[in-house]
């Protein structure tokens, strides 16, 4: 089986797609599928692409028009007709898109002139930003009818798509947990590997740590849509009850106006002290970070299936989250983690607050948080899944 995914995004780039779309497609090509990845990357449209091998799979690194979401005409005319050229060498069976713009649209172009099979992978902010679009709605509705097969990564993503267009056939697949892709080592250890700066970071949180302050952290790249800044609200409250506690933020800003509207929130709020930025991190190396967390706080105003939500749980930490997207799929509130409002900085605050005043209930939810990733989101069950679908459309 020969496959084209085309992906929004792919390591080393940052982000909950890329890091999805690595962790599948390596599972895929341990299963003996073809597979070549059609990613983001740093060259100019007259530029050659030099597809290399990484895990089995293999990678052309192609143009940043693939991340954005107002990509020029003519780029992705250039890059379709290099799909299109693949396609003649390779003889793809068919087009798996990640994203539905630039990555749906191109696809469904490239699948139609090529004629094969398209699956479309919604992933989230995709839809939930896009749909408000009068430039993208169109395009959106047409590339989920041109394809085979749709998936989703949350049952109410799903639904929503399901309300606003007639797709073929469709299914969610949450992220799951794949230990095999993060380093097992501790803060301590990798430090040495670092730079100087992060070196010292490491070093004054490890010493900071071992004060016993509490740290609720949160990882990811954040965007508005992430809703950081309702978590810094809801942390600038608990700092007025519990001042030792400190806040860990394991990734960056994605970009410069963003994160100096947050700095700027946090210097009014007067918790600069309270607040360790790591910047970026390698996707291996967050677990090591979440593993020096007591509390784990995610915010998001939307959501598909968070791979770091998920990661924490694994990481046996317990949860407090917005109660959107595909979170609801994966945390069951007071059994597994604690669900609060979108965009609600009281709400979340107090769960944050029962859970440093009361460690029975931090041990309890962690425990239930790693035996639900123990036993419902595993790899082998997501890439069970992908092989079933593909052979699914491909015997249609």
């Amino acid at each position: 089986m020969k496959i084209c995914l085309i992906t929004f995004q792919y390591p080393p780039y940052p982000g909950g797609v890329g890091s999805a779309i690595y962790r599948i497609a390596r599972n895929l090509a341990k299963q003996g599928v073809n597979i070549h990845i059609i990613a983001p990357g740093p060259h100019q449209l007259r530029d050659k692409i030099s597809p290399v091998t990484e895990d089995g799979v293999i990678v052309h690194r192609t143009f940043s028009i693939l991340s954005d979401h107002y990509a020029d005409p003519h780029g992705l005319q250039v890059l379709g007709n290099y799909i299109i050229q693949l396609h003649k060498k390779q003889n793809f069976d068919l087009i798996h898109a990640a994203f539905l713009f630039p990555p749906g649209f191109l696809g469904a172009i490239v699948a139609a002139e090529v004629k094969r099979p398209l699956i479309v992978s919604v992933r989230g902010s995709d839809w939930e930003v896009l749909r408000y679009s009068i430039q993208h709605l169109a395009n959106l509705r047409w590339v989920l009818e041109q394809a085979a097969y749709v998936t989703s990564v949350s049952s109410e993503l799903l639904k929503k798509i399901r309300r606003m267009v007639r797709i073929k056939e469709g299914k969610f697949i949450p992220n799951v947990f794949d230990a095999s892709i993060f380093d097992a080592r501790t803060l301590s250890k990798i430090r040495g590997e670092h730079n100087h700066k992060l070196q010292v970071l490491i070093e004054t949180f490890l010493r900071m740590k071992s004060e016993g302050r509490i740290v609720i952290g949160t990882a990811g790249f954040f965007r508005p849509i992430k809703g950081f800044h309702v978590l810094l609200k809801a942390f600038g409250k608990i700092v007025e009850v519990y001042p030792d506690t400190r806040l860990l933020v394991v990734g960056r800003l994605a970009r410069q106006a963003y994160k100096r509207d947050m700095l700027q929130q946090i210097s009014d709020m007067g918790i600069k002290r309270q607040v360790v930025f790591t910047g970026y991190i390698p996707h291996p190396e967050v677990m090591a970070w979440m593993n020096e967390m007591d509390i784990f706080a995610f915010s998001s105003l939307h959501e598909g299936s968070p791979n770091a939500l998920i990661e924490a749980m694994a990481c046996e930490l317990p949860i407090v989250a917005s109660r959107v997207g595909g979170i609801v799929d994966i945390v069951e509130d007071n059994r597994d983690g604690l669900l609060v409002p979108a965009d609600d900085a009281d709400m979340l605050s107090q769960k944050l607050q029962c859970l440093i005043q009361d460690k029975e209930l931090r041990e309890r939810l962690g425990k239930a948080a790693k035996h639900k990733v123990e036993n419902r989101f595993s790899p082998t069950q997501e890439t069970k899944n992908w092989l079933e679908i593909y052979h699914l459309v491909l015997n249609k």
